[in-house]
């Protein structure tokens, strides 16, 4: 491993509570926009019954339980850390497999045809997670990464806590480079390509939770993505496969 690479691989103990707000959404039938793009992109991949799927970081199942509907012949599963958010995707959807697991411990316990991690990547400090799910994707599969990409080239760490208080510095923000990520997936042998996000309707700010995005207009017409960090969601989807 490079000295490069070696810096990537120093991660802090994560402290994460914002996750739980899924437990108070209801979404499943209101699938975000996101959603609707991830899916299209991946649906050549998508057709057979045969093809073995996991979304990594599935927190309640709303991503799977749109792909359940959209993808009605594909072995499906779904992991994520946290019980608490499995059990509440267990009772909300049918047809997936969910699995309990950590992606920054080790690789998945089988490989699969297409591997999905949305809005996840940003909690990490390093990129075990990211060489880990690289080892689980099966022969001529894919990795789809959703997410915040800095396009300029600068990796930035970002870490948060409510205003006058002593809780602990809370991750999710962190804005890897796009030439960062491509620099390390080409040293595994992989390669990757990016396509921006650019969302088509309003999003409204939720006063009670600064930490979720609300859009705001440009001049252009053109909707930004922000939130209470200050941070411009500048989102993308990275897919990688094998070789060239």
């Amino acid at each position: 491993m490079s000295s490069e690479n070696s810096a990537l691989y120093q991660q802090e103990t994560v402290h994460r509570t914002h996750d739980k707000f899924y437990l108070t959404e209801q979404r499943k039938n209101n699938p975000k926009e996101y959603f609707k793009f991830i899916a299209s992109i991946a649906e050549p991949l998508m057709q057979d019954s045969d093809v073995k799927v996991i979304d990594v970081g599935c927190a309640t199942g709303d991503f799977v339980y749109y792909l359940r509907n959209r993808f009605d012949k594909i072995a499906l599963s779904g992991m994520d850390i946290d019980a608490e958010l499995l059990q509440r995707a267990q009772q909300e959807v049918e047809g997936v497999t969910f699995l309990q697991g950590d992606i920054t411990q080790a690789p998945l316990s089988e490989k699969f045809d297409v591997i999905f991690q949305n809005g996840v990547h940003s909690i990490f400090d390093d990129f075990i997670w990211l060489d880990n799910l690289l080892s689980s994707i099966a022969d001529n599969g894919r990795l789809f990464i959703f997410g915040l990409f800095n396009p300029e080239d600068l990796d930035v760490l970002i870490k948060s806590r409510p205003a006058a208080t002593e809780g602990k510095w809370e991750t999710g923000w962190n804005l890897y480079s796009k030439k960062s990520v491509l620099s390390f997936i080409e040293s595994k042998g992989f390669t990757g390509v990016y396509r921006d996000f650019e969302i088509g309707l309003d999003l409204e700010k939720k006063p009670s939770d600064p930490l979720r995005s609300w859009t705001e207009r440009l001049e252009d017409g053109r909707r930004i993505i922000v939130n209470g960090l200050q941070l411009v969601n500048t989102l993308s989807l990275l897919e990688i496969k094998k070789g060239s």
